[in-house]
């Protein structure tokens, strides 16, 4: 069949016969917190909380590393938020609670998600070793938003909500230790953490949000341990030295708004109930879960769809996961 005149193409416009209008997509909504609405969300933390950037270290971080720690305005406003590369196979909690899953932050649809956490970072090399020579850890990711991007981003203190997802590498690298009393240890790394938040506080930052660890005593190799490590009792404790932490500091700054969100006893409720959740398999992971082609050709590897499982490897959740987080603490926080 041939194509349509010019002339067919000209009588058809003039008759009167008219495209239907383009439908415009309803207003991202932006998170609410406390009743406020978040106009930036700034993180900060480890894998979990991770996004890649265009200006990053690949498959570590938004922006830059330990051995390029510095960077300039254009670097930092010109990297891009590259999607569906976290630690969960998919989108990430951050990135399911700003609706921010690629592009340039600034041009985010609700919340803009400006993310410095790095994958591997603990609290603080004073305490524990590096992950790698290159890893940023929190107390100099801290340091690094304050030297070059706090002048350049410029956030209203007033629209932003400060989150803090970390002690999961802590927990893990420490929790074979034999010569601790794990309540003070937890506690003098949480009250390491506290300094970093005790800095953005110091910039006029007063809405924060903090992140309990997942249920790390129950991942697919823990559960075949005769003795689990971490395990329930030292989950525990790190909570406990968290809440003292977050009410003393609550105590200091009565100007300021803090929510801790029990990420460990809502996956729980989640892994009692799995199938509330579309969730399948709560045990193991699918081995080849690093295959680029996993997402739609998991069959062939043996697998179920990645989205049934609750653990995407053998320590991290699956974006299934993030989201079902996501949508919860949506509910909280507002």
């Amino acid at each position: 069949m041939l194509p349509p005149s010019p002339w067919f193409l000209v009588l058809f416009v003039a008759t009167g016969v008219q495209a239907a209008p383009s439908r415009s997509k309803p207003p991202t909504p932006p998170i609410v917190f406390q009743g406020e609405e978040i106009q930036n969300l700034l993180a900060f933390g480890d894998s979990y909380t991770y996004v890649q950037g265009t200006q990053g270290h690949w498959n570590y971080s938004f922006i830059s590393d330990a051995f390029n720690y510095s960077f300039t305005p254009e670097e930092l406003l010109s990297s891009k938020i590259v999607k569906n590369t976290t630690s969960s196979g998919g989108p990430n909690w951050v990135e399911y609670l700003t609706k921010c899953y690629e592009g340039l932050p600034a041009d985010c649809p609700g919340t803009k998600l400006w993310d410095f956490a790095f994958a591997g970072a603990d609290i603080s090399a004073e305490y524990l070793p590096l992950h790698h020579n290159y890893t940023v850890d929190l107390d100099d990711q801290v340091k690094q938003w304050d030297l070059y991007a706090r002048r350049t981003l410029d956030l209203e203190p007033a629209d932003t909500l400060v989150a803090f997802w970390i002690g999961i590498n802590d927990i893990n690298d420490s929790a074979k230790f034999t010569n601790v009393s794990f309540p003070v240890w937890y506690d003098t790394l949480v009250r390491k953490w506290f300094d970093s938040v005790e800095l953005v506080y110091s910039r006029g930052y007063r809405k924060f949000l903090f992140m309990l660890p997942p249920p790390l005593d129950k991942t697919a190799s823990n559960l075949v341990s005769a003795k689990p490590l971490p395990n329930a009792t030292m989950l525990s404790q790190w909570n406990a030295a968290v809440q003292s932490q977050v009410s003393s500091f609550q105590a200091r700054h009565n100007d300021s708004r803090s929510f801790v969100f029990d990420t460990n006893s809502f996956l729980n409720g989640v892994l009692a109930d799995p199938a509330q959740y579309n969730i399948q398999n709560t045990t193991s992971y699918c081995k080849s879960y690093a295959q680029p082609d996993i997402l739609w050709n998991y069959a062939e590897y043996g697998c179920r769809p990645i989205s049934e499982y609750f653990w995407f490897n053998s320590g991290h959740i699956t974006f299934t996961v993030h989201e079902i987080i996501a949508k919860e603490l949506l509910k909280q926080l507002a």
